[in-house]
């Protein structure tokens, strides 16, 4: 099978220019989702908060954040270090949105009304989305210095964010790669860009790892559904009764498991042939 190079395999494809555009478009459809999950909850009516009106925008725009700025993280530093300031960042969100949730939009009621005035948060974050589209100007590449101009370490460098990017290795097989390309630059008594080339055509000759990506969405997935489990338990030690919602979003966060842990072994097999 012939891979085709990536057209700028060195710059992250996420720009701060889709946190607007893409963030609200999930946001339309994050809105859809919430007016259903209201109208299992509360029926045809219910109390309208800030809160409920702008957690659409928030999870949408503040989650898309948070992916383009570990993509752009991946590019410049290690995996683990981008996953960590990537999970501060969107830990610090929750905790400010926690705070505001319960010492100042508890205390705002807005109207009480019909239900599906959720929907009209859809049409307004499309309509976000595409004034930024239309406004923002469209993201430039970064031009990069080239091969023959940079040193080893910045060689070293670029060469280790290309794999972590684009072949989706992880951290000790980036430095082993990279250690072993300073090995073969020494060796030659060569720079590297010389004896090498350019770190995307040397990047180019490693397989993309395909079962890395699967198995950290299925650990993911394994941390929400623990993560939704330990918000009920309290509730159910306490004699409380789970509603036909817990029960129902429960069996879906377990389908969903075992379907994620499935695609993982899926991609074990297909890996060893």
């Amino acid at each position: 099978m012939t891979i085709r190079p990536h057209p700028d395999p060195a710059t992250p494809d996420a720009t701060w220019r889709d946190v607007p555009v893409v963030g609200f478009t999930v946001a339309a459809g994050i809105a859809v989702l919430f007016c259903l999950v209201w109208l299992l909850r509360d029926g045809l009516t219910t109390d309208y908060t800030w809160g409920l009106l702008l957690a659409p925008v928030l999870m949408g725009v503040a989650g898309v954040a948070v992916m383009v700025l570990w993509e752009r993280l991946l590019a410049r530093v290690p995996r683990l270090v981008a996953t960590l300031v990537a999970a501060v960042a969107l830990l610090a969100f929750v905790l400010v949105l926690a705070w505001w949730l319960v010492e100042v939009n508890a205390q705002t009621h807005l109207f009480t009304g019909s239900t599906f005035w959720l929907l009209a948060v859809a049409p307004v974050c499309a309509g976000l989305a595409w004034l930024a589209h239309r406004l923002l100007p469209a993201a430039r590449r970064p031009v990069g210095e080239p091969p023959a101009a940079l040193d080893d370490d910045a060689w070293a460098r670029r060469l280790a964010g290309v794999l972590r990017l684009r072949k989706d290795l992880p951290d000790a097989r980036v430095a082993e790669i990279v250690r072993d390309a300073r090995a073969r630059g020494a060796a030659a008594g060569r720079p590297l860009a010389q004896e090498l080339g350019s770190p995307e055509a040397y990047a180019a000759g490693f397989q993309k790892d395909r079962v890395v990506a699967p198995r950290r969405q299925a650990w993911a997935v394994t941390a929400l559904v623990v993560l939704i489990l330990a918000t009920r338990l309290p509730g159910v030690v306490a004699g409380e009764r789970l509603s036909g919602w817990d029960v129902a979003y429960l069996l879906v966060a377990v389908v969903v498991l075992v379907w994620e842990w499935r695609d993982y072994r899926a991609a074990v097999r297909r890996a060893r042939g």
